[in-house]
């Protein structure tokens, strides 16, 4: 086994392995930057990692609040809340997990303002002198914060955010001395709640019970609806699925294993093509197989006798070959016997007329064509097949 790897690794070039160094490249890239991940799950109501939201979506049914999993995009939802004119408020909660902060639609905004809310989880504003982990009183009791991030902070250092200008009121609803950790804006008849962390009531807090209730606050409270974004987290209904998957194959196959398995492929085909379906080493040529001097002879002079047409010398050479052969299988010894001996011992050891070989002793007079001399060869072979059945 060694022997051949030492074969293999001789008999490749430095530039075959660049092509080899960077086809592996190109494959790990892929597979990293390609495979399928599990953040979209940060921040799911299916989710049950640390970072999910199952457990605080459990909590809120035991309560017994209206809370139901939002699988369409968040348009179709406005879209319906508009036309029913409702009169009971209605929240749409999104949790971005991982990603980053996100501007608000307009047509989201103008759903707010008909007396709805927004309520939005992600890693929002900027990192402070703040500590990570901090602890704050509120009426649902005392919430523990993993994070940095303030929003509008109080210091004079740093000027308020732009889309908190328009607040009115008092819009920090949870902050300390470094700023907001949730924020409160008011949108005509509605409101947007932003939170400076996707983790407030992740499942990692389970032994936080305030943490579950203090969202709960800030979602509303009964007979309020409330709608958790899945689609955010590529949860899709069957009739969503259907619709997008046949409006846009190539951006499903994209998004889905597909896309890394033809890049893969792609990448075996290259390598194979490169090989030339070969394994790695110095090209080996195929050697010429060894010449008949004596068969390519015969050949050179079969042709010029070919044409110029001496069939009378073809007669006699091949003629004689013949009668040679004939004889040493009649069992006739000795020197070339006459044409006599030769019918008779043929009559006896085939039982045929002796006149079948009269023609092949004397054919001078019919051989005129290339076309008869190849008849006169042909019966020349039946005679030799004649014998070997009879001797046999």
């Amino acid at each position: 086994m060694n022997l051949v790897g030492k074969d293999i690794s001789q008999g490749l070039s430095k530039r075959q392995w660049m092509w080899i160094a960077g086809l592996f490249l190109v494959l790990l890239l892929g597979i990293l930057f390609l495979a399928p991940t599990n953040r979209l799950m940060d921040g799911s109501s299916y989710g049950r990692s640390p970072d999910g939201y199952a457990g605080w979506y459990a909590y809120m049914q035991q309560q017994g609040v209206t809370i139901e999993r939002w699988q369409q995009p968040y348009r179709n939802l406005t879209a319906s809340e508009l036309r029913s004119n409702s009169p009971t408020p209605a929240t749409f909660l999104q949790v971005y997990g991982e990603r980053s902060d996100k501007s608000i639609p307009s047509d989201l905004i103008a759903w707010v303002s008909q007396g709805n809310r927004l309520v939005i989880l992600a890693q929002q504003g900027k990192a402070t002198e703040a500590p990570f982990w901090s602890s704050h009183a509120t009426p649902a009791g005392t919430v523990k914060i993993a994070t940095t991030r303030r929003l509008r902070p109080r210091s004079g250092d740093s000027p308020p955010r732009e889309d908190l200008k328009e607040a009115l009121g008092n819009p920090v609803v949870l902050g300390d001395r470094y700023g907001g950790i949730v924020i409160r804006e008011r949108r005509g008849k509605g409101e947007i709640i932003r939170v400076t962390t996707p983790y407030l009531a992740a499942n990692a807090y389970q032994d936080q019970p305030a943490n579950y209730a203090y969202l709960a606050q800030l979602v509303g409270k009964k007979p309020d609806r409330i709608w958790m974004d899945e689609y955010l987290h590529g949860y899709k209904d069957a009739v969503t699925r259907e619709k997008e998957t046949r409006g846009d194959l190539i951006g499903y196959l994209t998004s889905t294993p597909f896309l890394l398995v033809v890049i893969q492929g792609f990448v075996v085909v290259g390598i194979l093509v490169y090989a030339k379906n070969r394994r790695f080493g110095a090209v080996r040529p195929i050697p010429n197989p060894p010449v008949n001097n004596s068969q390519v002879y015969i050949q050179a002079m079969a042709g010029v006798l070919q044409k110029a047409g001496s069939y009378e010398f073809v007669e006699q050479v091949i003629g004689n070959a013949e009668k040679a052969h004939l004889q040493r299988q009649l069992g006739l010894s000795g020197e070339m016997a006459n044409e006599q001996e030769l019918m008779t011992m043929w009559q006896n050891q085939t039982g045929r007329s002796p006149t079948d070989l009269q023609p092949l002793l004397h054919p001078r007079a019919s051989l005129k064509r290339e076309s008869d001399v190849l008849f006169w060869l042909q019966k020349w072979s039946q005679v030799r097949k004649m014998l070997d059945r009879s001797r046999s």
